[in-house]
């Protein structure tokens, strides 16, 4: 399916950081928006981010072909229950909310399980709203996908009585690897050890100091046996925006 068209209820911060960007990214797609606040909805066409100069009603999302529920998650309850006959067979429903419980059994109650993917971009901000939405915020950011039945029921199975350790000593290969791999082969590391210190860590320069992978491991996939192998990188820091390319940190 190619998406030409896409709705959204809730316009705050990340709404709105979605909005822009999509626009950012696909210029061309269309966008229409729903939202408590009219002055939101102003901003929104005035930015040029949707198509619609005043507030959506639910019926104009009938031709969306993915439609985002970013209110809180209590108003989206009773926003699936208005788009079950709306919506057309091919659309996507998807939210942006940290809890999944609900609103995963509201759409297998609702018979809309066919339409829905859970979803939870980790990103945020302390400031709120469309007024403080970014074309970046979710730049490097994971976006967690909760399809109602994509993941194999065995797998679950497998894993929902594990605890840490059980995982770690059947899972991880060996120790992980500390800041003690350089990012270049070729260079030497110098690590002082496995914690940051002080709070000035930053380089200066491209070239200031060796780049090392924060934590590098081995893993076996549960399935196959597989082993893989996974980086882990932590960019710890004050700013959301610190200023400074992310390869210097």
């Amino acid at each position: 399916m190619t998406i030409q068209k896409l709705g959204f209820i809730g316009l705050g911060l990340i709404g709105g950081s979605i909005v822009k960007t999509a626009k950012r990214i696909h210029a061309d797609l269309k966008i229409i928006a729903l939202s408590a606040h009219a002055s939101t909805i102003t901003m929104a066409y005035e930015e040029g981010l949707i198509e619609n100069s005043e507030n959506a009603s639910i019926e104009d999302f009938c031709d969306c072909d993915c439609v985002f529920l970013c209110a809180p998650v209590q108003q989206n309850l009773l926003y699936i229950k208005q788009l079950k006959d709306i919506i057309k067979d091919s659309c996507i429903l998807t939210d942006v909310g940290s809890v999944k419980g609900d609103i995963h059994k509201a759409v297998c109650k609702l018979g809309m399980d066919g339409h829905f993917i859970g979803g939870h971009p980790m990103a945020g901000s302390e400031k709120t709203g469309l007024g403080n939405a970014t074309a970046y915020l979710l730049e490097n950011a994971y976006y967690i996908l909760t399809p109602t039945s994509a993941i194999h029921p065995s797998y679950v199975e497998e894993f929902q009585e594990f605890t840490v350790d059980e995982i770690a000593d059947k899972y991880i290969e060996g120790s992980p690897q500390i800041a003690k791999i350089a990012v270049n082969p070729d260079e030497e590391t110098d690590s002082k050890g496995e914690q940051i210190e002080g709070s000035k860590t930053e380089d200066s320069t491209m070239k200031e100091g060796t780049v090392t992978y924060d934590i590098r491991f081995y893993a076996l996939v549960p399935q196959s046996k597989e082993t893989i192998k996974l980086i882990l990188n932590v960019e710890a820091q004050n700013n959301f925006y610190p200023g400074y390319p992310i390869i210097k940190r």
